[in-house]
């Protein structure tokens, strides 16, 4: 019966079903799984691990053939202890068939890894992903998300971008290797980003500006303020280096925010999630709370100020989740 149903009907259901439940209804029939494969290959895992120290991806179970007809491409280690390892210190194995006796451990981590994922994203088509996600927590190479990247050139109308990087690589401050470039991004809804080291600030912060007006998600994660703090020069929350405490750093070089001129910049912002990030009073100004549905603070230096700036506006806040969580 289902086979009959035109094909918007059927894919209005597979909208409302789960991953599994459209995985199970490929497999009725000849007819539903020729009508269901873009909804079960919609999104992607591109599996990681780490076995000896040699970090291990596998795409044997990925056709290039189905891989053209993901919208959503994730990488990302199949365990958290493996989430703060970082390819600069480590060897990758790239896996195959189980009877491929070409299987090798390679030192030079950075490049057999841009080999392979490459050879694979190069075949995309173009403007084809809605979203992508680097959740390995280490350095990304620049041939993937550099100035003349992979995914800069053939996805710029990327709507969500979540990336969990390594804020600690002793090496990537000096690698241009390893150069973080969002310019090319300009279509942004969701913006995510754990672990950005100091000179990934004002990449964000470009990011932020060229989405500023159309960007629906937020998630910010510093890990670790006081490291961060250093990195910029600044010894603690009172030092002034080039005329700026390191909070107001923050607003004015990352956020792009006047304190003397205090706007909403974000319009129509609905979810915003800060950890280990330094509030000031001017970034609440710059968040419309009749439209902001869900705020999560996390760890964040001087919270309060945000907080009681979020109380004194004469606005109605119209959340429907809060949730504050003091270090």
């Amino acid at each position: 019966m289902l086979e009959q149903l035109p094909q918007e009907i059927l894919d209005f259901i597979t909208n409302v079903l789960s991953t599994e439940d459209i995985k199970c209804l490929s497999l009725t029939s000849k007819d539903l799984h020729s009508a269901t494969l873009q909804a079960v290959w919609e999104s992607v895992v591109i599996p990681a691990w780490n076995e000896g120290g040699i970090v291990k991806i596998n795409l044997s179970y990925l056709p290039l053939n189905r891989l053209l007809l993901a919208r959503h491409i994730n990488l990302r280690f199949i365990a958290e202890q493996y989430s703060r390892i970082c390819l600069h210190s480590q060897r990758l194995q790239i896996c195959g068939e189980a009877a491929d006796e070409t299987i090798v451990a390679r030192p030079a981590a950075f490049n057999s890894f841009e080999e392979i994922i490459i050879s694979r994203l190069e075949e995309c088509e173009v403007d084809h992903w809605k979203s992508f996600s680097w959740d390995l927590g280490t350095c990304i190479p620049a041939p993937i998300l550099g100035t003349n990247g992979i995914i800069a050139r053939q996805q710029p109308a990327l709507r969500n971008l979540q990336l969990i990087t390594h804020p600690f690589c002793p090496q990537r401050k000096t690698s241009p290797e390893t150069a973080i470039d969002l310019s090319a991004f300009t279509h942004l809804l969701s913006i995510s980003w754990r672990g950005p080291d100091s000179q990934n600030l004002k990449t964000l912060a470009i990011a932020l500006r060229n989405n500023e007006s159309h960007l629906e998600s937020l998630e910010l994660d510093l890990v670790d303020w006081p490291h961060m703090q250093r990195e910029l020069g600044y010894q603690n929350g009172r030092d002034v280096v080039h005329g700026l405490r390191a909070r107001d750093y923050m607003n004015e070089t990352v956020f792009s925010l006047d304190k003397g001129s205090p706007c909403i910049k974000f319009p129509n912002l609905h979810t915003l999630v800060l950890s280990h990030v330094p509030l000031t009073a001017t970034l609440a100004e710059a968040v419309d709370f009749e439209i902001l549905k869900s705020l999560t603070i996390r760890s964040c230096p001087q919270w309060y100020d945000f907080v009681l700036a979020m109380a004194k506006r004469k606005v109605p806040v119209k959340l429907r989740k809060l949730e504050l969580q003091e270090s």
